[in-house]
């Protein structure tokens, strides 16, 4: 199927060891300034067309060193968090950036934001931070389930 589309499956370890013989690298085009775009967030176009938004390196810095500095955000390597969201949503590239700065496990969802309890229960997250609709709606299905 990959040959079909002139595509290669490399292992990770393998590009890992090919990266370790490399014995000069070229920093002519690597930039050390935080101002400099890091990555694209594309909008909803919600106040408008969609576009995207440029963030800088020090926005995502910014963005975990905020997990960081509350004090019941104290996540670890023995963590597990389901990324649900799209990941051009900018809460979950945050969240997943955080997680990885940690080494936690960044387990991502079956796509069918339907399963998400299921999703959850299968990968035994012990970090769940979601958008206000998901709250909303795991509130009316709670009083929905007491009101029968």
């Amino acid at each position: 199927m990959l040959a079909k589309r002139n595509l290669v499956l490399l292992n990770f370890w393998d590009i890992i060891k090919e990266g370790s013989k490399l014995t000069h690298i070229n920093n002519e085009y690597i930039s050390n300034n935080s101002n400099d775009c890091y990555t694209f967030s594309y909008t909803s176009g919600t106040t408008g067309p969609p576009k995207a938004a440029m963030l800088s390196h020090k926005n995502m810095l910014g963005c975990v060193a905020s997990f960081y500095s509350h004090e019941d955000l104290q996540f670890n390597s023995d963590d597990r968090y389901l990324s649900y969201l799209p990941l051009p949503h900018s809460m979950e590239r945050s969240v997943s950036l955080a997680m990885f700065y940690v080494g936690a496990f960044v387990v991502v969802s079956s796509g069918n934001i339907l399963k998400l309890k299921e999703d959850c229960q299968t990968s035994k997250v012990t970090i769940f931070l979601a958008v206000p609709r998901i709250y909303s709606k795991i509130v009316e299905n709670a009083k929905s389930k007491f009101a029968a």
